[in-house]
């Protein structure tokens, strides 16, 4: 238990790190947004900083912003039944000492979406798509199929690589904003890329941000840190959380097959792979 901690904690420490240049570009566009505040532009500030992990981690926090930012909704019909089955049988003492504890605590729900998928989010939140429900009611999955699915999501909470998940969202939410933004517009503009796009967005930031005072070095050297952080926010953390991630998903098919449920897992996604090769991984 107490290596599960450190590694937990290790894995944490690594996350928090990768989105740290992100965070960073995120505060000088909130900073920017609310500029016209002028002498209450440091208390918004503060606010948005403060109000992530104060918030979020709140239950009846969690529930707004995954159903309004994330579209998570509560099931309905044939969709509450598999979920109310799903529920029950991941609630049960066989589901071990880890499991059974970590399924009670969650709040379930459904998302519309036809792409077969599962996601864990926050601390108390796990998705099905209707994709996926819609292949267990035309019988191309089967119950333990899914409820291996599903293990693997809670799997994910039980080793806590979500936990601070939203919180980064937050603090990263303007940055990738404005990066999503520039790279769409960077392909409706040939010959450039998005990166000529991105670039000007960066660096108008920055020069903002320095123009405010100091000497002529300071203000070089706060636009190098601007631009070195786009260039880790644009292209280092992305291939670190992929690299998280990839440890994170093998926990979890971990934490199934301690269930049982190895294969069952391993069937589902052959099954899901075959009917549909674009799909993302469970």
């Amino acid at each position: 238990m107490a290596y599960a901690e450190w590694n937990r904690g290790r894995t944490d420490i690594c996350r928090l790190s990768a989105a740290a240049p992100a965070v960073l570009l995120s505060t000088l566009l909130v900073t920017f947004a609310f500029s016209w505040l002028a002498r209450s532009t440091l208390v918004a500030l503060i606010a948005w900083l403060v109000c992530a992990p104060l918030l979020l981690p709140q239950r009846p926090v969690e529930r707004f912003v995954v159903a309004t930012m994330f579209h998570f909704r509560t099931p309905s019909g044939r969709d509450a039944e598999w979920l109310n089955w799903l529920r029950g049988e991941c609630e049960h003492p066989r589901c071990g000492l880890i499991g059974a504890p970590v399924a009670r605590d969650l709040d379930w729900y459904v998302i519309e979406d036809r792409q077969p998928n599962a996601f864990a989010a926050g601390r108390h939140s796990i998705a099905i798509t209707t994709g996926l429900l819609h292949r267990v009611h035309a019988g191309h999955l089967t119950r333990n199929e899914l409820l291996a699915v599903a293990l693997h999501e809670i799997g994910h909470h039980a080793a806590g690589d979500t936990r601070h998940g939203l919180v980064i969202w937050w603090l990263t939410w303007p940055w990738q904003t404005v990066r999503l933004f520039a790279v769409r517009l960077g392909h409706r503009i040939p010959p450039f890329g998005a990166g000529a796009v991105l670039t000007p967005v960066v660096v108008a930031v920055a020069i903002w941000r320095v123009a405010t005072g100091g000497s002529p070095g300071a203000q070089a050297w706060a636009t190098i840190a601007v631009l070195s952080a786009a260039l880790l926010a644009a292209y280092v953390q992305p291939a670190v959380e992929a690299a998280i991630s990839r440890g994170s998903e093998r926990s979890a098919d971990v934490f199934v097959e301690r269930l049982g449920l190895g294969s069952a897992l391993a069937s589902a996604r052959q099954k899901l792979d075959r009917s549909d090769p674009a799909r993302a991984t469970v």
